[in-house]
């Protein structure tokens, strides 16, 4: 699947929890401050994409985009269109969650913008990875410990849970009332089917990088 990952600058220790092999083949945007990360983990930036507030000179890359300051759109935003735009079908972000939590949260909204332009997106860090999901079935492989569906509408119905601990046929879930949290896999690859509402998939571990 084509690839792009997607550095922001929210604080990020190193990028190991990524794999190597989808860095090497995947076109790779820093989001401003994302380029310092990007340095830092020897990882190779094929375009750049800010408007420079993060104390940054404009960084030594040949794809360079630099935004104003004052902006309707994040650098994520943006770098997200600009992915959309050239094709591609799954989008990584990383250093999202981190630092500000107005950012954070934004950045979990742009899960959505994602998939209403046809793309997988999914936001990763040293111990989550977070998922956008709407009606439909979804095959979940095991790649955490914990496992939780969290309602964006005001009720999420028809949520079926196979494979899990903690099973589920069509079940009504609240916003307000966030009973799918830390589930756990029981099965390799489980099985979610929503028949109506939008929701956040998280994967999560205890111990976070």
């Amino acid at each position: 699947m084509k690839t792009c990952v997607i550095i922001g600058a929210a604080p990020c220790e190193n990028l190991d929890f990524i794999d190597k092999e989808i860095l090497n083949n995947a076109f790779v945007i820093a989001a401003d401050g994302g380029y310092t990360t990007a340095c830092n983990a020897g990882v190779k930036v094929n375009a750049f994409i800010g408007d420079l507030d993060s104390n940054m000179v404009a960084p030594n890359c040949d794809d360079l985009t630099i935004l104003p300051c004052v902006k309707d759109c994040t650098d994520v935003h943006t770098a997200i269109l600009r992915a959309i735009s050239d094709g591609y079908k799954k989008i990584i972000l990383v250093g999202c969650t981190n630092g500000r939590a107005d950012h954070y949260f934004a950045n979990v909204a742009l899960l959505e913008l994602i998939a209403k332009n046809g793309a997988e997106g999914v936001i990763v860090d040293g111990g989550n990875e977070i998922r956008f999901i709407s009606e439909g079935m979804y095959r979940v492989p095991r790649s955490k410990r914990y496992f939780s569906i969290l309602p964006i509408d005001e009720e999420i119905t028809g949520v079926t849970l196979i494979g899990f601990k903690y099973l589920l046929d069509k079940a009504t879930l609240h916003r307000d009332y966030p009973s799918g949290v830390s589930n756990e896999w029981v099965r390799d690859i489980a099985t979610v089917v929503i028949e109506s509402g939008r929701a956040l998939m998280i994967f999560s571990e205890d111990n976070q990088l």
